[in-house]
């Protein structure tokens, strides 16, 4: 019995240590600093980090912020900062932009990006995803500013984050970060037909209720008010963009929903006239829709796209040089 005993306690021992040591190299690989936003000024895919002080100019958004920005020729001149994240939402834009305001100069350009997904669709916390990307802001936000703030799942995130990876797939990429990312990648056009026509269900057709009608996110809406709003507060100017798209995404939302662009519009005319601020629309730019060269798939730039967009819209909308 006493041996039995003995070897319980060696196994539970042994295990509690793997579970603490692979924990501790998750952690480690979340919070190191070569995985943040010091070189290409852009955050890392999971969260937030390294905000800088005196933030000059920066960016809100979901993939198409957090892909569609490269601040590398602005970063000599200025302090430049990525806050957007992959599937990331106006409401979250809004809580980020509270939680980091004291970084943010009186006199910045806050670049806004507002995807064809932004203001339509069910409500935030009833997606099947919500949960999974909820987690992510356990790390930099204020319990205030989440979501269905659990405490369990706060100890979790921050102390065993490897107990709740959602599969066996991303709790590798968890431990093994690759040192390249789909920045890197380029895209042709038979990729880019297939990939259109799934984004165009991910962004529009997916975003209306049984009956075919279009679903309008009010809560979306109200956040992007709270944002420009606040941004006036701060003294900074709030500016409304969409990224650039491949000329096979915006064919596919001719083709299967021609009113889509009527009825994403009529809301962001409706914005403007009640703040006055400044919208511009690159997704049928003719200097990128035809450019493979700039994107990874038909929605996402690559890292040359980001940069040459970003130069555009520093010399364009600011009015500025980065050379």
């Amino acid at each position: 019995m006493r041996k039995f005993l003995t070897k319980i306690f060696i196994y539970t021992l042994a295990l509690s240590l793997i579970t603490i040591a692979v924990n501790a190299l998750c952690i480690y690989r979340i919070y190191s600093s070569n995985f943040g936003s010091m070189s290409d000024k852009k955050n890392d895919s999971a969260f937030i980090v390294n905000v800088p002080e005196g933030i000059q100019i920066c960016n809100f958004g979901s993939s198409h912020g957090y892909y569609g920005f490269n601040y590398d020729d602005a970063g000599e001149k200025y302090t430049c900062f990525n806050f957007a994240l992959p599937s990331q939402s106006l409401r979250y834009d809004y809580k980020i932009l509270e939680q980091f305001r004291d970084k943010i100069r009186k006199d910045a350009a806050v670049f806004i990006v507002i995807s064809h997904f932004s203001f339509f669709g069910k409500p935030e916390v009833q997606g099947a995803d919500f949960a999974s990307k909820n987690r992510r802001y356990y790390r930099f936000l204020d319990s205030s500013r989440i979501d269905e703030y659990d405490i369990k799942t706060n100890f979790y995130v921050n102390y065993m984050p490897a107990l709740i990876a959602d599969n066996a797939v991303s709790f590798l990429r968890l431990l093994f970060k690759p040192s390249g990312d789909m920045w890197n990648f380029t895209t042709d056009p038979e990729a880019a037909k297939v990939h259109a026509l799934v984004r165009y269900k991910g962004f529009i057709a997916d975003k209306k209720d049984n009956e075919g009608r279009r679903l309008f996110n009010r809560e979306a809406v109200e956040a992007l008010m709270k944002i420009i709003a606040l941004c006036h507060e701060l003294g900074a100017a709030p500016i409304l963009i969409t990224t650039p798209y491949l000329k096979e995404y915006n064919d596919a939302v001719k083709k299967n929903d021609p009113e889509f662009y009527g009825d994403f519009r009529a809301v962001i005319d409706d914005v403007v006239r009640h703040t006055g601020v400044k919208y511009y629309d690159y997704s049928e730019d003719e200097r990128y829709t035809n450019d493979y060269s700039l994107f990874f798939n038909t929605d996402h730039m690559n890292r040359k796209g980001a940069r040459i967009f970003t130069n555009t819209l520093l010399r364009e909308v600011l009015c500025i040089e980065t050379n």
